[in-house]
């Protein structure tokens, strides 16, 4: 297993990690088609089995699979799947020191769009399922690669691969978001609502004969802010956050109507159903008191993901961790949110690890960059737990 991992090629890696990054797929509109096919005509081969999964045109998934030798059907039988989406955000307004699809190497780091969140870590799931396959070692589990599409808008590609059972058998997954190579075994999920308020306008000089939305707005916002947070030991505190907020008509007018969006991140012991009745029985009161109308919509819900650490799986993960990297172990958690909180809605015990070689502080950011040498580490890890998780014959 250690020769395995010592030969994997650098050159290779550095390669295969540019060719993704050169390939914009900014969301929207996405482009993960161009993903999904270099990577099935890179990698089908070794043995590795390669699926493309449509959503549009220029909208896929791509499944890599590597068959166990274990040919059971019963709840021994494990099944590894190491994910990642395929799509990115935006290059933004900001203006950037290198070319966000150069994929230009400078100090070991590797600029690009995409490079820490989440491409570096697509790569390393690839090369290690790779080099697995291309080594001879016979796995007894099955070891699978998802490449998603639309993780950074929707979920889209997510959705898809539940609903077509595309990894119904997995046992483990793991999530290569960026970690800076450490353990993470929770995400914080998010919650936006949209609440708008309608009043009745008037004349400025005679407010009273009005009713005044924006007015009712500051009260919703007053008694939303006596919400209390909950604490998780992993991921902290639940926060609330005012995103948007737009209203009225002319500064000569009362405002007929407000609107307000807001992002909830929620942690265990705090669901999204809970915050949502919190805010529509303020607007009810709100309603009876001030006479206005509302409504309260859902634009994004995603649950949030904790993994206890006491689970077998997250305890090797722990073990091989300590293993490859010669350094303790501290379980972290996340603010962002990912595809797992989707995979989790259909199997709660599913256990899932975050762990990927980019930095968390580059994600979304201007001048993104990944540690080559952290790339190369997540490699040899991907591998490495993979081996021991599945067993080998």
């Amino acid at each position: 297993m250690h020769q395995l991992v010592n030969a994997i090629d650098k050159d290779q890696a550095l390669s295969f990690l540019q060719s993704l990054v050169r390939i914009n797929s900014v969301n929207p509109p996405g482009n993960e088609r161009l993903m999904a096919e270099l990577i099935t005509e890179t990698f089908a081969q070794n043995g590795l089995t390669a699926k493309q999964y449509s959503l549009d045109a220029d909208r896929k998934n791509v499944l890599l699979m590597l068959k166990g030798t274990d040919l059971s059907q019963d709840q021994r039988r494990r099944s590894l799947v190491l994910s990642g989406h395929l799509d990115t955000v935006p290059v933004g307004n900001a203006k950037w020191q290198e070319d966000p699809w150069g994929a230009h190497i400078k100090d070991g780091k590797l600029y690009g769009r995409g490079s820490s969140d989440m491409k570096s870590g697509v790569a390393a799931m690839i090369l290690a399922i790779n080099a697995i396959a291309k080594s001879g070692i016979k796995l007894k589990g099955d070891l699978s690669f998802l490449g998603t599409a639309g993780e950074e808008v929707d979920g889209r590609g997510a959705r898809l691969a539940i609903h077509d059972g595309t990894i119904s058998g997995a046992t483990a997954l793991v999530i290569g978001e960026p970690t800076n190579n450490q353990l993470f075994i929770a995400h914080k999920g998010v919650l936006w609502l949209e609440i708008t308020i309608n009043g009745k306008t008037a004349h400025a000089g005679w407010p009273d004969k009005g009713i005044n939305a924006i007015s009712a707005m500051h009260h919703f916002v007053n008694e939303l802010e006596k919400f209390q947070p909950v604490h998780d030991k992993i991921l902290g505190n639940s926060t609330i956050n005012l995103g948007l907020i737009n209203g009225g008509i002319a500064p000569n007018m009362v405002a007929d109507t407000c609107r307000l969006t807001i992002d909830c991140r929620t942690v265990p012991g705090l669901d999204a159903e809970r915050i949502y009745q919190h805010a529509e029985e303020i607007l009810i009161t709100l309603s009876e008191n001030l006479n206005i109308s509302y409504s309260l919509r859902i634009i994004n819900n995603m649950h949030f993901v904790s993994t206890p650490q006491e689970n077998p799986f997250i305890q090797l993960s722990a073990k091989v961790f300590k293993e490859s990297f010669e350094a303790d172990v501290r379980f972290g958690g996340a603010n962002y949110y990912s595809d797992g909180s989707l995979f989790t809605k259909g199997n709660e015990h599913l256990p899932i690890l975050i762990f990927g070689p980019g930095n968390p502080d580059q994600a979304h950011q201007p001048n993104e960059w990944v540690s080559l040498d952290q790339y190369y580490a997540a490699i040899r890890y991907y591998a490495m737990l993979a081996i021991r998780y599945l067993g080998a014959d």
